[in-house]
């Protein structure tokens, strides 16, 4: 134990505690009757090592604050999603289908950590008090590494020199010889995060819809909105070309388009967490631009409209683009990282679309998924984050 700071006090736990049917409160008691005379107590686990100091202060502080309306705060991770358990739902009606950012969250416990008084433990053997505050982590902080599967995840998501950089070993070649190297994340920090706009910081699905379905019905044109969205994405005329649209239509059918999306802009919502962490990312430093194949005309429209206080530094558009060659093809990141003086290889590019990973393959740009947009996860091979939050805060960590 000569690696452990002199502040910290080692108590070993008796042979007995050791074994594989012990129940988890028996190991806690034993502990908390260890160290009588303490008011209040946290506890936290190995297997998650990626919680923040700053998290661990900031739950106490809130902890001790507040005990006149919390008597325990427990590290959680909250979920906008349709939910169910044992073949019952938990948080929504399936027939009436309501927007899963307006769903009441699912609440997660993690093993971040958990702060209770050891009266009322001693008194009930439970760590969640009566009156206990939810304490959210980011995706990052709550992983919970009990398996090699748990390790697996952790690398997808963070890279296996991230790992070995946090956990401060090195892991052993059975944990690790299943990494797809396309899939590590580089350490180094980038100068420039580029992202895609609809689905990604924007939800705009009920606008498209609605523009969709007034657009077909004025042209008598017979095509599901779910065949269109598959193609969102890519540029306009693309799009019109894969759903075989008359070709001597498809001026006045794209006018008619992003004509009547501007009358719905009332549909269009920013999602959770994208303007803090915007601003997050701007004031630390990063430079921050917008590849979208919408019109340039709608694209400002909506940030004017939506994104007052943002200052993008660039937004690109197949408008932008003297070629006018869309999504897969790399011109408009190529565009973007050039204008703004920056190599594609310090660049990253945030898309939820197959096309926005292939522009960014194609580029030689890094790509995350944006696991909280429209296109399909399981078809995406790359690293992704559930919710804009997490993969702010794991820039702002790098």
């Amino acid at each position: 134990m000569e690696l452990l700071p002199s502040s910290i006090r080692y108590l070993p736990r008796d042979a007995y505690y050791n074994g594989d049917n012990v129940r988890g409160r028996e190991l806690f008691a034993s502990a908390i009757e260890k160290i009588a005379g303490y008011d209040h107590i946290l506890i936290t686990h190995a297997t998650s090592p990626f919680v923040r100091t700053d998290s661990f202060q900031a739950a106490l502080d809130f902890y001790l604050s507040n005990l006149d309306h919390y008597d325990s705060l427990i590290a959680c991770r909250k979920f906008d999603k349709y939910a169910w358990f044992e073949g019952k739902t938990l948080n929504y009606d399936p027939y009436e289908m309501i927007q899963t950012n307006s769903i009441s969250p699912i609440v997660v416990e993690t093993s971040g950590f958990y702060f209770f008084s050891a009266s009322h433990y001693l008194s009930t053997g439970s760590r969640v008090g009566y009156r206990p505050h939810f304490w959210e982590l980011s995706y990052i902080e709550s992983l919970d590494i009990d398996t090699e599967s748990d390790f697996k995840e952790a690398e997808r998501v963070f890279g296996l020199e991230q790992i070995q950089a946090l956990v401060g070993h090195h892991l052993g070649e059975s944990m690790s010889k299943d990494i797809d190297c396309r899939l590590k994340v580089s350490l180094e920090k980038p100068k420039l995060i580029v992202f895609d706009f609809d689905g990604v910081l924007i939800d705009s699905r009920r606008c498209m819809e609605l523009a969709w379905s007034a657009t077909c019905k004025q042209f008598s044109v017979d095509i599901d909105f779910e065949l269109f969205f598959a193609c969102v994405g890519m540029k306009f005329e693309d799009i019109m070309r894969n759903l075989d649209i008359d070709h001597s239509q498809w001026s006045a059918f794209s006018d008619t388009y992003f004509q009547n999306t501007c009358s719905n802009y009332h549909e269009v919502v920013v999602f959770e967490g994208v303007l803090e962490g915007l601003c997050d990312l701007k004031s630390y430093g990063y430079k921050v631009a917008i590849n979208t194949s919408k019109r340039l005309s709608n694209t400002m429209e909506l940030i004017s409209l939506l994104f007052p206080d943002i200052e993008f530094d660039f937004v690109c558009t197949p408008d932008n683009i003297l070629s006018k060659r869309g999504k897969p093809a790399p011109d408009s990141l190529l565009l973007i990282a050039s204008t703004l003086g920056i190599d594609p290889a310090d660049s990253v590019y945030c898309g939820d679309m197959n096309v926005d990973q292939q522009c960014a393959i194609r580029a030689g740009v890094k790509y995350f998924h944006a696991g909280w947009g429209f296109g399909d996860f399981a078809q995406i091979n790359t690293i992704w984050f559930e919710c804009f939050k997490d993969f702010s805060n794991y820039l702002l960590f790098l």
